[in-house]
């Protein structure tokens, strides 16, 4: 059966990610959507999935795409907020090429193709060495730091990219600024205000032209903006405007998830000092220790999905252009048994957290080193984690992290 606003009540009601309440623990609520109303369309205009079977079919299906511009979804929104739509990427960026995850086949076979090599050439050169540098001096740092989010999670991943990309020693300066202003804009925030929205803006096209001029400049660096110039398939190569959408989309998406589940981590292991000595212990399950922390606490809660024709999905009509939204942390407590329990032994960890199918995360490899680095190096260094309570979450729509962090670490 397909349910609406109209006859769900409140339950549907109480999906509202811009409430600061829902924002602190939503759980509750998915837990009772995956029993009442696992699929309904909700008052914010899109239909809400909420459990892991059809979080699972959409996210694979290919009768379901990213191009949110051919949506009203975002018109909708707007006109219930009252507001502007803030800077937010998915809806690309103005008079250049879109980023390759905000497209559809054939268009995102093409793009993600060509990326995808480059990539992965570019993240195989000495990644290692480069994300341990970084991790080690994040970890270290964690004992001196007032705001764990702002001095440790956000400028760890910032680093690694600086170098995966190969941003010059003399830009680096400037690429820190550029990441922090840009950071969230895959995220639809009306609470930001003006000037910081007018900041973001700025910034957005700041790096886009930076990245143009490197590209074009014949003698970037060795890294990603570099392979990206040089990638060709059957004579097929990216655009400089191409080049330029996606290494921000990367720097976007690489330092605000990891960071998100950075802070995520250190809460996590904080509430659960038992399983933070289960990795102290046993180091060899440090991989699926991250990979529990993102099943169970992911940097995302939600991926925004467009209808490209009428289909179903368990009972509910779907009409073409309809926007879907794919809750990723509900279906995670319902991918494995006693999906409530955080457990770093938990065998065959299973998630939907890097998505699936043809949108399947390209930078998976590269984030879950980077979380598996700075995870090592935490339990090598210290006996116990607290953080103190309660958290302010950052305001948004799908992203969910620790707005600050007050850490004590104890060695």
């Amino acid at each position: 059966m397909t349910h609406t606003v109209d006859d769900t009540g409140d339950l549907a009601l109480a999906v509202n990610p811009f409430d600061p309440t829902f924002k602190a623990d939503p759980y509750p609520v998915y837990a009772r959507l995956r029993t009442e109303l696992p699929i309904h369309r909700s008052a914010l205009g899109a239909w809400i999935v909420a459990d892991y079977t059809s979080c699972d079919k959409v996210l694979r299906s290919r009768l379901f795409g990213k191009d949110f511009a051919n949506s009203t979804f975002f018109d909708h929104l707007t006109s219930m907020m009252g507001e502007d739509m803030p800077p937010f990427l998915g809806l690309g960026i103005d008079g250049d090429a879109r980023p390759f995850m905000l497209t559809d086949p054939p268009e995102h076979t093409r793009l993600r193709g060509l990326v995808s090599d480059a990539f992965t050439r570019s993240t195989t050169t000495s990644m290692d060495d480069i994300v341990l540098s970084a991790a080690s001096s994040a970890v270290r740092h964690l004992e001196h730091c007032t705001d764990a989010v702002s001095e440790v999670a956000e400028p760890f991943p910032v680093e690694v990219l600086s170098s995966i990309l190969g941003i010059p020693d003399k830009d680096r300066g400037r690429f820190s600024e550029w990441s922090n202003l840009v950071a969230g804009v895959l995220d639809i925030n009306f609470a930001i205000p003006k000037e910081v929205a007018d900041r973001r803006s700025a910034a957005i096209e700041e790096s886009i032209d930076y990245f143009r001029t490197l590209a074009t400049s014949g003698n970037a660096p060795e890294g990603l903006v570099r392979r990206l110039s040089e990638v060709s398939h059957g004579g097929d190569q990216l655009s400089v405007d191409e080049i330029a959408a996606t290494c921000l989309l990367i720097t976007v998406a690489g330092q605000e998830t990891t960071s998100n589940t950075i802070g995520n981590m250190l809460i996590t292991f904080s509430r659960h000092a038992d399983q933070f000595e289960q990795v102290r212990a046993n180091p060899q399950f440090i991989e699926n220790a991250v990979a529990e922390v993102l099943r169970f606490e992911p940097p995302a809660h939600e991926a925004g999905r467009i209808a490209l024709e009428d289909c179903e999905v368990s009972g509910a009509n779907i009409t073409k252009g309809d926007a879907v939204m794919v809750l990723l942390a509900s279906g995670n407590r319902e991918a494995v048994e006693r999906g409530d329990t955080f457990s770093v032994t938990r065998p065959d960890v299973s998630s939907l957290s890097y998505g699936r199918g043809i949108h399947h995360c390209l930078g998976s490899a590269l984030a879950n080193s980077m979380l598996q680095h700075f995870l090592r190096e935490l339990s090598q260094r210290y006996r116990s984690i607290e953080v103190a309570e309660p958290i302010n979450y950052k305001p948004g729509m799908g992203l969910r992290g620790p707005e600050t962090l007050s850490v004590a670490v104890s060695r």
